[in-house]
């Protein structure tokens, strides 16, 4: 602000000079530095803004993606010593509706549980999306993963 200042005034004292006092105010002007740090301050302050979104929500991503996987894992070593593959599904879907995810589970195909009377294999996945907070800035208004689990056991 200084420096227009100077520059007006400048100006305003040489008016009987012309284009040349004009000329002289504006190399003036473009010589002078005030104020350049204010610049370099605001694009730094909007970096840290981004790195800080960044960790924000790739922590809040990562959290909720290890919490499903944990409660997918649980679910499939359950699942694996039911009797029957329809107590199978039921105990998955259980773990599931308990922890408050069960809009996060796939459908489970009838292909990825298959008990006998010797051994169990049962399979089963899990998708979530996280809104994110800050790196909606950046273009990224969705993170999304995938979780799969499977366990088997043999008698």
């Amino acid at each position: 602000m200084n420096v227009v200042v100077d520059v007006c005034e400048a100006n305003s004292k040489n008016r009987g000079d012309g284009p040349r006092s004009l000329q002289k105010s504006l190399r003036r002007f473009g010589k002078k530095e005030d104020g350049a740090m204010v610049v370099f301050t605001l694009f730094i302050f909007i970096f840290m803004l981004i790195m800080a979104g960044l960790g924000i929500d790739t922590m809040r991503h990562e959290m909720h993606r290890a919490q499903l996987q944990a409660t997918l894992d649980s679910a499939v070593l359950a699942a694996a010593k039911q009797p029957s593959d329809e107590e199978a599904i039921e105990v998955i879907e259980d773990y599931f509706v308990k922890s408050g995810r069960s809009d996060y589970l796939n459908d489970i195909n009838p292909e990825d549980i298959n008990i006998t009377q010797n051994e169990a294999t049962v399979a089963a996945t899990a998708t979530i999306s996280i809104d994110t907070y800050l790196m909606k800035l950046a273009g990224v208004p969705v993170l999304a993963t995938n979780a799969s689990s499977a366990a088997s056991t043999a008698s």
